[in-house]
């Protein structure tokens, strides 16, 4: 079938057999797809994915960075280190500025390279590529162009600093450009993997799930460089919305939010109790830009956005792995997030739930980093649906990670400050974990035991603390919450959503007989404002994700289709009719301005004489 196909172009990507394949005219992207699936030749095919930047525009206020090197300890951090010009920090943008006075110096060299002699020296089938390499144009300068410039930012918060200070002022930055899609990215990723990136720095993300960008992360794992991916900006859930490469499950990855000038998770950061690791400064960052680039017309400039975060990261990192030549990723992932200062802000929103310290990221012990990474639920007694409801007996399974040194007799007890719980067994043994071996993650031996009482009702968010042990003498406290919110048939609920405040989604769920008819969810909403309506069966709802296309090829739909009313008046309605699944998830989530937004939501749905509802039944 391969043989019949007529692409546009084919081209090879990095050494895993992976191929960029361009569509001819007229030929429709999943046409194209399915062709290529249905080869016994093909392991996968996909779109190439857009990913987008994690920068928020200019804040012309605050333009100096001072504060946050108290903040982070950075000054204490520098009586250490300031760094080494061995240590390679590869900056996967849109370009860096390589000729800008504040970053010229610490611009990583080929040293394998000959400038401008028009020859590949090294044979790495880039010719003159100096100063990293320009994937977008296929050229050795990676420098910005009038529509550029993010990368230059976040350079300069890694690197050296004579008008604004970076973290590591001796590191060596490796500029590598690419056109934020999955293709260009993974071609860059291998170049950093063949000359030598210890750490690489992704200020950017997208919805897809990419098996393509995946490989990719797999292989900078299998090389031992560090991934540091800042987390988004847009006040969303990471747990349940992912945003790639962020979100990937990868032990050599770094998912950073971004903190304030008062050390608190911004309200427009991303956030996920277990998918986000930590936050560091990403509020208005006094940086490096691109005179010609589009963020600004000066050499420096504040702006803001977890892309600011994730370079203090992997700035710190550089700092760690200067002083500490040997340190493998485990350990500088491991030091940075043992070091973090706990921030009230950041419960259940991360899971480390601090914020980044650079000093004693380079002076902590080594010792074990356990992260609550995912729960599960089971029901006991109740309606079998894996939710929490009312009056119900479920086990709670907790996993967790270890980031760096080998752990024993590992031991957890939970505990929660909710009159809507009654834990009935509280303590859970793990299994031993060396990351080093492979063994970083433990589901536990035995799964918790919770009761709901049966005064719960409405949304509500339950808080619970685990405080985990290890032979080596580690005490660790991680906290996350979970989510409750069933709706009875015909019970009108009201309840009150905030906006930019970590609280953009409430969760509920629907517990069908299988004969229920003219299904129906709706909310009301007092006054202007816009809340959508997701439903989704059987599953966690989704938005549908177009990806970006051109004239001729304007995008296709892809991932499971949710059904969605998103009308800009703020009353919604869906109609389901009748469903196959027997549980339906439900999602309020407030695109509105206004915080602490009151509405309602009600589900109704017809039995016929004689079916009792779920909630009679139970």
């Amino acid at each position: 079938i391969i043989e019949k196909l007529q692409p546009l172009t084919v081209s090879p990507i990095g050494k895993g057999g992976v191929e960029k394949w361009g569509l001819a005219t007229g030929q429709a992207i999943d046409d194209l797809l399915g062709q290529l699936l249905a080869s016994p030749w093909v392991y996968w095919a996909e779109p190439n994915y857009h990913r987008r930047l994690h920068q928020l525009p200019d804040d012309p206020e605050l333009k100096r960075m001072e504060g946050f090197v108290d903040q982070i300890e950075l000054s204490a951090a520098w009586d250490i280190s300031t760094g080494s010009s061995k240590v390679v920090v590869a900056i996967l943008d849109d370009s860096v500025e390589i000729d800008h006075p504040d970053l010229q110096a610490n611009i990583w060299i080929n040293q394998g390279e000959v400038a401008g002699n028009g020859v590949d020296d090294d044979a790495n089938g880039d010719i003159d590529d100096l100063h990293g390499w320009d994937f977008k144009n296929n050229d050795a300068d990676p420098s910005a162009g009038l529509e550029e410039g993010h990368g230059t930012a976040v350079a300069g918060v890694v690197g050296n600093g004579i008008g604004a200070t970076g973290v590591a002022w001796n590191v060596s930055i490796m500029p590598l450009k690419f056109g934020f899609d999955v293709a260009s990215g993974l071609e860059a990723a291998q170049y950093a993997i063949d000359n030598g990136a210890d750490i690489l720095v992704a200020s950017f993300g997208g919805p897809a799930y990419s098996f393509s960008e995946e490989l990719a992360l797999q292989q900078l794992s299998n090389a031992g460089i560090l991934v540091v991916s800042s987390a988004g900006n847009f006040h969303a859930d990471n747990d349940r919305v992912p945003d790639y490469p962020s979100s990937a499950d990868y032990p050599n990855i770094l998912a950073v939010a971004a903190s304030d000038r008062s050390s608190s998770l911004t309200s427009w950061s991303n956030r996920g109790q277990f998918s986000v690791d930590l936050m560091a400064p990403g509020e208005s960052i006094y940086t490096t830009q691109a005179k010609e680039g589009a963020y600004s017309s000066q050499d420096y400039s504040s702006v803001n956005g977890t892309s600011l975060s994730a370079p203090y990261v992997a700035g710190v990192a550089a700092l760690i792995k200067s002083v500490l030549p040997s340190a493998t990723f485990q350990e500088l992932k491991g030091r940075i997030l043992a070091a973090v200062d706990p921030e009230e802000s950041a419960r259940g929103h991360l899971a480390s739930a601090g914020r980044l310290n650079g000093y004693q990221a380079l002076e902590v012990e080594p010792q074990p980093v356990l992260m609550v990474r995912s729960v599960a639920l089971e029901n006991i007694i109740g309606d079998g649906d894996q939710q929490i409801d009312s009056g119900e007996l479920l086990q709670l399974g907790v996993v967790l990670e270890n980031s760096w040194m080998p752990a024993s007799g590992i031991h957890a007890r939970l505990s929660t400050d909710s009159q809507l719980v009654d834990l009935l067994w509280d303590e859970a043994l793990y299994a031993d974990l060396d990351p080093l071996d492979g063994e970083a993650w433990s589901a536990g031996e035995e799964p918790f035991l919770i009761y709901i009482r049966p005064q719960l009702e409405g949304h509500q968010r339950i808080p619970f603390t685990l405080e985990i042990n290890t032979d080596q003498g580690k005490s660790t406290i991680r906290y996350f919450e979970l989510e409750a919110g069933a709706l009875l048939n015909g019970v009108l609920y009201q309840e009150v959503i905030q906006q930019n405040a970590q609280d953009d989604f409430h969760s509920y769920h629907l517990d069908l007989p299988i004969e229920a008819t003219g299904i129906t969810v709706q909310t009301t909403v007092n006054g202007v404002t816009d809340l959508d309506l997701l439903l989704a069966e059987d599953e966690f709802p989704q938005y549908v994700m177009i990806p970006e296309g051109d004239g001729d090829h304007p995008g296709t739909q892809t991932g499971p289709m949710t059904t969605i009313d998103g009308n800009s008046g703020g009353n919604e309605q869906i109609y389901l009719g009748q469903s196959s699944a027997q549980i339906v998830e439900v999602v309020i989530v407030n695109f509105s301005q206004l915080d602490d937004q009151s509405y309602t939501i009600q589900a109704t749905y017809d039995l016929p004489d004689g079916v009792e509802t779920v909630s009679e039944i139970n």
